[in-house]
């Protein structure tokens, strides 16, 4: 579900590239997330 959250995030980022700091935060949340999948 999180990868289907990020795609709208990337979209918007073209858009405004003020979201790029958002998307890196979704980066590291993703990270957080497999470390606790593993």
């Amino acid at each position: 579900e999180a990868l289907t959250d990020v795609r709208p995030l990337e979209d918007a980022r073209a858009e405004d590239p003020n979201l790029e700091e958002l998307r890196e935060r979704v980066e590291r949340l993703e990270e957080a997330t497999d470390v606790n999948n593993r």
